[in-house]
């Protein structure tokens, strides 16, 4: 059925069979296939590329192009964001005037939903999309004690190594030392306050960090 589209979809404009969008796991399918024949997974990490395209062309003298239509009504079902351009038009060899979209699907959480809802029928496309995967796994960490640091930052002023600690649930507090030292190499942070020992406290007292775009206390 699906590849039945194939060579007829720009001109003929079908639509999406009615029994394929109210399945669920036909709509899997749907887009698995499509990854795997038309679509491109793009994992290009130092440019800070992930994403998942591919594109649509239908006749210009047609009002819309149905296979998108049906595409985006699939995606909005299961609950996957997308975007859709229209990336100009051009002319066959035989004189025919074409307009091609771009399909994207992006975004972290979006492309690890879709992960968790498909498997691309492609051993490359879908060696590419779980190493995508790993790759986000990897700075989910990052990320969190980022967001830990501004929060606590913003509630209490400061921040010291004990606080990250225990919002992060770490065992050792060099780890969080570690973090705290990172962000203020990265610019996140200032050191307020260095560590030092001080007379009646038992101890030493802990360096105060605060976020750089904030006074020091």
């Amino acid at each position: 059925l699906i590849t039945g589209f194939k060579g007829v979809k720009s001109v003929n404009n079908p639509p999406i069979p009615s029994f394929i969008l109210e399945n669920r796991e036909l709509i899997f399918g749907w887009i698995e296939q499509t990854i795997a024949d038309e679509g491109h997974v793009k994992y290009y990490p130092k440019k800070y590329r992930r994403e998942i395209i591919w594109r649509r062309s239908f006749n210009k003298n047609l009002n819309e192009c149905k296979l998108n239509r049906d595409e985006r009504a699939m995606l909005d079902k299961i609950g996957i964001t997308y975007d859709v351009k229209n990336i100009g038009t051009y002319v066959t060899k035989k004189g025919v005037e074409k307009i091609r979209l771009h399909v994207r699907l992006s975004k972290r959480k979006n492309l690890l939903k879709l992960r968790e809802l498909i498997l691309i029928p492609c051993t490359r496309k879908n060696e590419t999309l779980t190493k995508m995967m790993r790759g986000f796994v990897r700075y989910k960490e990052p990320l969190k004690v980022k967001d830990t640091i501004i929060e606590i930052c913003k509630e209490n002023d400061f921040i010291i190594t004990k606080s990250l600690k225990e919002k992060m649930h770490y065992k050792q507090t060099t780890t969080a030392f570690k973090w705290l030292k990172l962000y203020q190499k990265q610019g996140l942070l200032t050191c307020a306050e260095s560590s030092s020992y001080k007379k009646g406290f038992v101890g030493r007292l802990p360096a105060k960090y605060v976020l750089s775009n904030q006074k020091a206390f």
